[in-house]
């Protein structure tokens, strides 16, 4: 049940950032935003960061 719930509150900030923001942005507007979302909501997340990859 809970990751009922979790999986409801994540698919509703997302769907209110759309509403929000619309399709015309560059996704660093959507992720930050998501970010502030999920922080308000008390949702425990990793942000992005770089890793390396070498080529073979």
């Amino acid at each position: 049940m809970l990751e009922e719930n979790l999986s409801h509150k994540i698919i509703g900030i997302a769907m209110r950032l759309q509403n929000q923001y619309g399709s015309q942005h560059n996704e660093r507007i959507y992720q930050k935003g998501y970010e502030e979302q999920l922080t308000k909501e008390g949702i425990a997340y990793v942000g992005s960061y770089a890793i390396w990859v070498e080529n073979a």
